[in-house]
């Protein structure tokens, strides 16, 4: 079976990586192996060649020559230069050395930098709103600088920026640029017109069908008799969007007499269908089959508010659950989300029935936060269960509350090449919300994403958790413990097996859990397909007070991935680097989407 799995890794890295082996054809694009400079004292060559798309061969990558991608190059070289203070820089020629028998070119750029030239003075004139000071600092510029044309331009719009979140929407910023070629000294003149200051009139809303008015005007954080700020329409703009109730938004001041000090003020937006049925089938290492039938209606008698239901089952777990939204609780800005739940699951170790609720109100905190207070009310049923070393009780009647704080800065949540998602949690159960155990419990997850290049990704993830009872309860339960392994984390081990186990084989979930998806290195090789190397660190611990080095695992291996229609198929191919008795060294997943 090891073999067979080998083999299908390698005819499938075989259709993916090009080969090497077939030779050129005339109609081939030749390959650029090498791009040097002459000239260049200033900015080394690593530097340079970062700026360009025309570039030697890399990791599994290579360049094609194109004529016209490389005057573009040259054009963002010359550009370079400028921006740092050298106006009369350029490329004086360019070599390009043609192999044809390897179909391959060398490309040498030689380089004329010219002379420095510095920022001698800059003044402000026509201004009465803002004082010098405050205008002059936008510009990212200082006296004796090296002088950056750009850093003018980009200061310009940064000023009239600042003019229209006053109101001064008919101001105008022209920066005056002096160079005296002999002295190699610049000096900025900014001359500005206000204009006259607007406020807002009336708010019209255009597009609405089914949304009633107010839906949209409690989005809004300006009224009119406000200034107008383009700064609190865009935000607005943006809170509207992620209503999820249109489909698109536009808000700006209406066309007007140029004189005109109020302005009406436009907000259009496009209505979606609001109701969805959908079904979707896949397949997973771990679920085996798996499907799911959804339907739901986002806008209900066009308050805003979500209905929805969904049926879900594969070889592990079976359930329905019902859920219903109210976005603004009491016209306050908290939502309120309450689901319904009943469940079956087939685990390692236990059977699990569950059945039950939650109530969560949240809100959002910041531009990417959200803060959120969870009460959950479950009674679970547990049978078939494997392990001697479990609490007696075992029909466990969860009553919590657990308050979490999150924060996502990714720039996609299903596909991310940039920024960062933290969520830290904490539990309490039992105690005066009654139920059966009393406990607390905190967790804390990270996720980290950094593009490098234009094809590669680097990720790294943690999940941190700690458990504890206290008062009458003696310990966890079962269904409430941590675990670890499978397609998501420590992917060498089977699935929950990374932990603690009996003598059995049965894992025992812990009280503490710490595993590190440590790097990933994820890799578009050819269109949709990609691959990856990953090394996940960490295990699941008894209490925190067993936590020791000498048991923390490591997974490490290659994986294959696509990108479709319906999402990211994933290929995992896990190895141990420290296999024990009775384990197996190596561990294959299927599964759906990222692993984090």
């Amino acid at each position: 079976m090891i073999h067979r799995s080998v083999y299908i890794l390698v005819v499938l890295c075989g259709m993916i990586l090009p080969s090497s082996a077939e030779p050129a054809t005339k109609t081939e694009r030749p390959t650029v192996v090498s791009v040097t400079f002459a000239g260049n004292n200033v900015f080394s060559e690593d530097r340079l060649r970062g700026l360009m798309v025309t570039r030697p061969p890399g990791f599994l990558s290579s360049t094609k020559y194109y004529k016209e991608v490389l005057n573009d190059d040259i054009s963002r070289v010359v550009a370079f230069y400028r921006q740092h203070g050298y106006l009369n820089a350029a490329v004086s020629d360019t070599g390009v050395v043609r192999d044809t028998a390897a179909n391959e070119v060398a490309i040498e750029l030689t380089l004329v930098e010219g002379d420095l030239t510095r920022l001698e003075g800059l003044s402000v004139f026509g201004n009465t709103v803002f004082p010098d000071s405050v205008l002059r600092g936008r510009i990212a510029v200082a006296k004796g600088e090296p002088f950056n044309p750009l850093a003018v331009e980009n200061g310009a719009m940064a000023i009239l920026q600042m003019y229209a979140d006053t109101g001064y929407l008919q101001a105008q910023v022209e920066p005056e640029v002096k160079i005296n070629e002999e002295a190699h000294r610049a000096v900025v003149d900014l001359d500005i017109t206000e204009n006259q200051q607007a406020t807002i009139d009336e708010i019209t809303i255009r597009g609405l069908q089914k949304t009633q008015e107010y839906v949209v005007r409690r989005e809004l954080s300006f009224e009119p008799g406000d200034v107008i700020s383009y700064s609190e329409l865009l935000s607005s703009q943006r809170r509207l969007y992620l209503t999820g109730l249109f489909e698109s938004v536009f808000i700006r001041p209406a066309p007007a007499d140029s004189a005109a000090a109020a302005r009406d003020i436009l907000v259009e937006v496009t209505e979606p269908k609001y109701g969805e049925f959908s079904i979707a089938v896949g397949y997973g290492s771990v679920e085996k089959v798996r499907s799911r039938i959804e339907v739901s209606y986002n806008n209900l008698a066009g308050t805003g508010r979500q209905l929805g239901g969904r049926i879900e089952g594969s070889f592990i777990e079976q359930g329905i659950t019902a859920s219903f939204t109210e976005p603004r609780t009491f016209a306050t800005r908290w939502q309120t989300d309450v689901n319904l739940l009943y469940e079956l699951q087939q685990e390692p170790s236990y059977d699990l029935t569950r059945y039950g609720g939650r109530l969560t109100v949240g809100r959002p905190i910041w531009r990417n936060g959200k803060l959120t207070t969870t009460f959950r009310f479950e009674n679970t049923s547990l049978t078939k269960v494997e392990p001697e070393e479990v609490p007696d009780d075992l029909k466990p009647r969860i009553r919590s509350l657990t308050l979490r704080l999150t924060n996502d800065t990714r720039d996609d949540p299903f596909d991310p090449r940039r920024g960062t998602y933290i969520e830290f949690s904490n539990e309490l159960a039992g105690s005066f919300l009654q139920g059966t155990n009393t406990f607390a419990r905190s967790i804390m997850r990270v996720k980290k994403y950094w593009p490098w290049g234009r094809k590669t990704t680097i990720a790294a993830a943690l999940d941190l958790g700690w458990q504890d009872s206290f008062g009458a309860s003696e310990d966890i339960p079962l269904s409430e413990r941590f675990f670890a392994g499978g397609p998501g984390a420590l992917r060498a081990f089977e699935y929950q097996k990374a932990g603690p186990l009996d003598d059995e084989g049965n894992p025992l979930g812990g009280k503490f859990k710490l595993v590190l998806n440590l790097i990933e290195v994820r890799r578009t090789i050819y269109k949709m397909f990609g691959a990856v190397v990953f090394v996940d660190v960490g295990n699941v611990f008894p209490s925190i007070t067993e936590l020791a080095l000498r048991d923390f695992r490591t997974s490490v291996g290659p994986g294959i991935r696509a990108a479709t229609p319906i999402g990211i198929l994933r290929l995992d191919w896990g190895f141990k680097l420290d296999p024990r008795d009775n384990e197996s060294p190596r561990q294959l997943y299927f599964s759906m989407g990222h692993a984090f």
